[in-house]
């Protein structure tokens, strides 16, 4: 789909709001793909280290998850695995 934009809109059912984990240690890299994704309608759910992760995971819906795999303080690989 190269050139063509879509928005939450588009992809999600009336139901609920699409709700994205972005955990990714860089302040600065979350707080961009934070913004990116809300100007789109999604709520962003912001984590910076693997623990944080695993609790934003045990406590909300998570639609989609956006994970650092390059960094040690969020252990990217584990994460993934530990998804449903």
């Amino acid at each position: 789909m190269v050139g063509t934009s879509i928005s939450a809109n588009d992809v999600s059912d009336a139901s609920h709001e699409l709700q994205f984990l972005v955990a990714e240690a860089s302040e600065p890299v979350r707080q961009h793909i934070c913004l990116a994704l809300v100007a789109i309608g999604v709520r962003c759910l912001p984590a910076s280290t693997s623990e944080e992760a695993r609790t934003v995971l045990g406590e909300q819906r998570v639609d989609a998850a956006l994970i650092d795999m390059d960094n040690e303080e969020i252990a990217g690989e584990e994460l993934v695995g530990e998804l449903n």
